[in-house]
């Protein structure tokens, strides 16, 4: 049997090919406020992650702030650079902000530099303005701060004339650490919610391909917070997610296009015997070779067998494997094209 297949082009790579811009904000040091200790480690550890993906290819075109930094991160300095970072711009935008936030029943504020209790600094609401009048194409908005984004929630924004005050559109998703009410907790000089967002962005949100979306880094936070610490949130209007980052797959996407070769339906039975052993006498080079990608379908679990058998033991009794639910979704993308 011949695995070769013809290649289809990779939508996720393809779409890495177009710019991506992100915008990373650490705070630390305020002058008017309590201080923190994990926001700047955090900005920089997600710098350090969003550049490149794990196999060195160019990721996000980063910019970094940190209290750290000689120039005071000032409502000015803020404001300016948020204009940097989508003016003009269509590609992928991604902005990420860890420090103090404040509440407030029109969205809330993420606190600079110069922010005092009575001025807290720069609105929220002012922000999703600009992002929802911005031509990026898609823009992540990630904040790792007490007192969390959610829109159309606050009475007076639901009553508010200014439509784009009280909705996110196409293609903006938000990730906050915390309700509008809630904290966002530091724990071993990191921030918890930023901790677990850098976990899933090396490997644990990923995909059998290694795609690391919005949406599954979420579903990960989610998951790693117990029901009685702080809840992160999340809102999204998009119609289909682009990849935060791209980790090791744990199957080539060559393999995943060879499915259509092995199963030529989606439930399609393939039946072995001991011709596919690679240790048995009666073993045959070209059916080792199916065993072996066989093997990777059962690891990456799209592939089943009978009442959870061996590979083995199904070749030894003449038995037959076939795609799991998992192994379906992937051949039907294969099928389409999308893989």
């Amino acid at each position: 049997m011949n695995l070769s297949i013809q290649q289809h082009p990779d939508e996720a790579g393809q779409k890495n090919l177009m710019e991506r811009r992100a915008l990373l904000v650490g705070l630390d040091s305020y002058t008017n406020l309590r201080n923190l200790t994990g926001c700047v480690a955090d900005a920089i550890e997600l710098h350090r992650l969003l550049q490149r993906n794990e196999d060195g290819s160019p990721n996000y075109t980063c910019h970094l702030m940190t209290s750290d930094d000689r120039e005071p991160i000032t409502r000015s300095s803020f404001k300016r650079e948020w204009k940097r970072l989508f003016y003009e711009f269509t590609g992928d935008a991604l902005f990420y902000f860890s420090g103090h936030g404040a509440p407030d029943d029109l969205g809330g504020y993420l606190c600079v530099n110069d922010s005092t209790p009575d001025d807290p600094g720069v609105g929220l609401t002012d922000l999703l303005r600009r992002v929802n009048h911005s031509k990026a194409r898609e823009v992540i908005i990630i904040l790792d701060t007490c007192y969390g984004m959610f829109p159309g929630r606050s009475p007076r924004l639901r009553d508010a004339i200014i439509e784009d005050l009280v909705q996110l559109r196409e293609g903006v998703t938000i990730l906050s650490a915390a309700t509008p009410t809630g904290v966002a907790l530091e724990s071993n000089g990191r921030g918890v919610f930023t901790s677990l967002l850098t976990e899933a962005l090396t490997g644990g949100g990923a995909d059998i391909r290694g795609l690391v979306t919005a949406a599954s880094a979420y579903n990960y936070i989610e998951q790693g917070l117990g029901v009685w610490e702080q809840r992160p949130i999340f809102q999204s209007n998009v119609s289909r997610f682009s990849p935060l980052r791209r980790c090791k797959a744990s199957i080539a996407d060559e393999s995943l296009r060879e499915l259509l070769v092995l199963f030529p339906t989606p439930d399609y039975q393939f039946h072995l015997d001991l011709s596919f052993e690679p240790t048995h006498q009666s073993a045959v080079e070209m059916k080792v070779a199916i065993f072996n990608k066989l093997r990777l379908y059962r690891d990456a679990h799209l592939l089943s067998t009978p009442d959870g058998e061996s590979l083995f033991q199904t070749a030894l009794s003449s038995n037959y494997v076939r795609l799991t639910a998992l192994g379906q979704f992937y051949w039907r993308l294969a099928k389409i094209g999308r893989i």
